[in-house]
């Protein structure tokens, strides 16, 4: 092969390689199934959703719900569900703010009654928090702090969730806390949570 034709080709490789998945993507189509509007429903989902076996997702909104944090609110979990062939968001639970916690972030997970785990940012002692949402036989739900952040050695504000081992103990980082060698806030910690 010739250098010119082979630039060429190479030329013409690389630009069909570089559209082939955006031309792809012009093909897909996009449903919304919810909008949020801040109070109560929540707003700023920051994590993704996790699914049950009856086809229900749960997911947490930073912001929104309770509105004693600020004007924008402390937080929700939220339940989205198909009713009758449109999309439900059903508010599982309001953060209150304070040692309740708040602006929850990160991905929730389940465990396997159907209890809800995550992280708030801030809240607890102020450095966050890990809770479950215990699943009542009634159909609501009742909080539990499982653990508050102290700001120290133990970390502080966790935002990604958690996740369990079989052993049913809990996983989860913190961004700040710990070394303090990073600066005033410390360079963050992995902790695990032992039932």
């Amino acid at each position: 092969m010739t250098a010119p034709i082979y630039r060429t080709f190479l030329a013409f490789a690389l630009v069909a390689t570089a559209l082939g998945p955006t031309a792809r993507a012009y093909a897909q189509s996009e449903t919304v199934l919810h909008i949020f509007s801040g109070a109560p429903d929540g707003m700023y989902p920051t994590g993704g959703l996790i699914g049950d076996s009856k086809g229900h997702y749960y997911g947490t909104t930073s912001e929104g719900g309770d509105a004693r944090c600020n004007f924008s609110g402390c937080g929700t979990v939220y339940e989205l569900s198909r009713v009758q062939g449109s999309w439900v968001v059903d508010i599982l639970y309001e953060f209150p703010g304070g040692s309740g916690g708040a602006q929850p972030e990160g991905n929730l997970t389940m465990d396997a009654a159907g209890n809800l785990y995550g992280v708030t940012d801030v809240g607890g002692l102020g450095e966050g928090l890990v809770y479950e949402l215990i699943h009542n036989a009634d159909g609501t739900w009742s909080p539990d702090i499982l653990y508050t952040f102290m700001g120290a050695g133990d970390g502080a504000n966790p935002i990604v969730g958690v996740v369990f081992d079989k052993a049913g103990n809990l996983y989860g980082t913190t961004q700040y806390g710990g070394d303090l060698s990073c600066g005033f806030s410390g360079c963050g910690t992995v902790f695990e949570i032992s039932p």
